[in-house]
């Protein structure tokens, strides 16, 4: 058997090494899976950056299919797609940011901007990719079916909703 690799004095089980291999191994596939070139540019910026730099670059297109979000596609939309995502990505998913957040979102034009700013991304947790779509499927990914569909209003004097509620309003802004 090896004898554990001994660093600063400490001695650390191999097992922990192989392991943290295994994961930059993982990383660098998933860099250069796109080529080299990409692979290296993205080494050197962050992934939700490149996520994001997307998103912004198909907003045109998608103001020219859905003129009725053109009113609502503002930096707010997409300062809170943004936020989301940070909210739905890494490790753990912040659940009361997203609960924040769609307290914010008061009408269909707003849910379908903030849906087609958000755009097409890819959530990670520690470097592994595990999930790849649009909000909806990375809110279906990260909440469960009782999280979705639980009554968020605590103000008896106010109209109940929910994340799901206002998940369908996107059933008019999607194609």
């Amino acid at each position: 058997m090896k004898q554990p690799i001994q660093i600063a004095g400490l001695k650390i089980p191999n097992i922990i090494f192989y392991i943290l291999g295994f994961g930059i191994i993982i990383y660098l596939f998933n860099n250069f899976k796109n080529g080299i070139s990409s692979g290296l540019s993205n080494l050197f910026k962050n992934d939700s950056d490149l996520q994001k730099d997307d998103v912004l670059q198909n907003s045109f297109k998608i103001l020219e299919k859905n003129p009725s979000v053109k009113s609502e596609m503002t930096t707010n939309s997409l300062s809170l797609a943004n936020a989301l995502f940070d909210a739905l990505d890494g490790f753990g998913t912040d659940k009361s940011a997203i609960y924040n957040i769609f307290l914010r979102i008061t009408g269909p034009n707003q849910m379908g901007a903030i849906f087609h700013a958000y755009g097409k991304r890819t959530l990670t947790q520690i470097f592994i990719p595990t999930h790849t779509g649009d909000l909806q499927g990375a809110l279906k990914n990260e909440l469960s079916v009782q999280e979705l569909n639980e009554n968020r209003q605590k103000d008896p004097n106010k109209p109940k909703w929910s994340v799901q509620t206002k998940l369908n309003w996107l059933s008019n802004f999607k194609g």
